[in-house]
């Protein structure tokens, strides 16, 4: 009998295939084994109000890890945990210089703001509709604790000098981390995924033994850490592979490798 109770697991580049949805084969595995009684989790480090479109989708009665494990929602979708910077490294983040090819994200409570819409982003916000608010200052923001800040550039140099920065300027005093090269994202320093599943194992009634997980980003490190077997995409950062060798790796995320693993797994 197969003793995995619980799958953690994460959105995009990973559940999501290229278009940013989960294909139809997958959502009916995954159904499948939720009326077996396993439990699917979602831990994403998109914001909670779009990640829930997901888990409806799933028809998935569980915990949500959202904005990297900075928020996790419960199977009712109340927050029940919610890590922020603090306004004295918030403020001083929002006021750090940034190249203008750069643009900044930030999640604060329910809301989303952001420096500019670009149009290669606009697949994201196309499924659940939970967009931005496009703003021309943080100014706002300042005075308020964060819950993520999200950077975006193509020009990798520019995202590697900003982290570099980043790392200088704060220390351990903030999560920095990736979900894919092309970005940074600033958390509170206890926030992330691996420690959001070690808050709700309980509540799942697993251990970590218990539980496997599957995620393609530098952001899932923590995650997979944290789960008695982690799956690591094909498609996923060469640089996650190289740090978790114990970690097998499967199909990527256009093939359904999600669904044919769960399937061979639990069916």
């Amino acid at each position: 009998m197969n003793k995995y109770k619980a799958v953690i697991c994460d959105l995009d580049g990973t559940l999501l295939n290229s278009n940013h949805k989960i294909s139809d084969y997958t959502i009916r595995v995954i159904k499948r084994i939720i009326q077996k009684g396993i439990k699917v989790v979602i831990a994403t480090g998109r914001h909670h109000k779009d990640a829930i479109h997901y888990k409806n989708i799933l028809e998935c009665e569980s915990y949500l890890i959202a904005l990297n494990g900075a928020v996790i929602l419960d199977e009712k979708n109340e927050i029940v945990q919610c890590h922020t910077i603090p306004c004295k490294y918030g403020d001083r983040i929002l006021d750090l210089p940034r190249d203008k090819d750069i643009f900044m994200n930030i999640s604060q409570g329910d809301n989303w703001y952001s420096s500019k819409l670009r149009e290669q982003d606009k697949h994201f916000i196309t499924e659940s509709g939970f967009s931005q608010e496009v703003v021309d200052s943080f100014e706002k923001a300042k005075g308020k604790e964060i819950s993520k800040v999200f950077y975006m550039c193509d020009d990798l140099s520019k995202i590697e000098e900003l982290e570099n920065e980043l790392h200088n300027c704060f220390g351990n005093n903030i999560n920095i981390t990736s979900s894919f090269p092309q970005c940074i994202e600033v958390m509170a320093s206890v926030a992330n995924k691996g420690s959001a599943v070690e808050e709700i194992l309980e509540n799942l009634n697993c251990s970590k033994d218990e539980v496997i997980g599957f995620g393609d980003g530098l952001n899932d490190y923590e995650m997979l850490c944290s789960v008695g077997k982690g799956f690591i995409m094909g498609n996923a950062n060469p640089k996650l592979k190289e740090m978790l060798p114990q970690c097998e790796v499967i199909g990527n995320n256009d093939e359904d490798a999600i669904g044919i693993h769960l399937a061979k797994l639990f069916l």
